[in-house]
């Protein structure tokens, strides 16, 4: 199986691209988004997965994990194929794809071309409670925490630039003492917000103090 190909982009048309490698030319399919995101005569790094049938190889492309997560999740489903997959894919971002799931938006899917109702409240009924969506959900989660806390850090840097050190450190610790991440980053906010001065024993002492009786 082949999980990943770098090389240049030699081709690239309205649904695929080939990429050489060494020597030798793979045809990938796509979503809008990747090839889009691809130029001619540059390299790339591309996350793939190959879809194997009796009379062919396929390889499909991704710009990230998550979206190949999605996509191994998708063709799983009776009457989703590849195709539909990225027709899927093609739709939406991956937030506004797992939130509809979520709502048991049926909706949202059959406005891709070749989805009816029943195949929408199918496709809803078998992820809504797949162990690949809370994987999905978990690491967008994580990625839309660590936006949080970029954010957090860039205006903390403009009131102080040791504010930005402290605010991680005391993130961290409270993590480490088995807080949950998003709670904490909220508390250490607050507090240093009207403690600013404070160094890190009493900051971590007083966020200590708010995150357990719940601020």
């Amino acid at each position: 199986m082949i999980g990943q190909l770098t090389g240049t982009i030699i081709f690239i048309t309205s649904d695929h691209f080939i990429i050489n490698v060494n020597g030798v030319g793979y045809i990938v399919y796509g979503s809008a988004s990747l090839l889009s995101s691809l130029i001619i005569n540059k390299d790339a790094v591309i996350i793939t997965e190959m879809i194997v049938r009796e009379d062919s190889l396929t390889l499909y492309g991704f710009q990230s994990y998550l979206e190949k997560l999605l996509f191994s999740t998708l063709i799983k489903i009776q009457g989703i194929g590849a195709k539909m997959s990225i027709s899927i894919m093609n739709s939406a971002n991956l937030r506004k794809i797992l939130n509809a799931i979520l709502t048991s938006d049926y909706k949202f899917f059959t406005n891709v071309n070749g989805i009816g109702k029943k195949m929408a409240m199918r496709l809803i009924n078998e992820l809504h409670d797949s162990k690949f969506l809370k994987e999905i959900e978990n690491e967008l989660n994580s990625i839309d925490s660590n936006a949080n806390e970029i954010n957090l850090s860039r205006n903390l840097i403009i009131q102080n630039e040791k504010n930005i050190e402290l605010y991680k450190d005391i993130v961290s610790t409270l993590v480490n003492l088995g807080f949950p991440r998003s709670k904490s980053q909220i508390v250490v906010k607050t507090v240093m917000i009207d403690n600013s001065d404070c160094n890190f024993e009493d900051m971590l002492r007083i966020c200590l103090s708010k995150i357990n009786n719940n601020i």
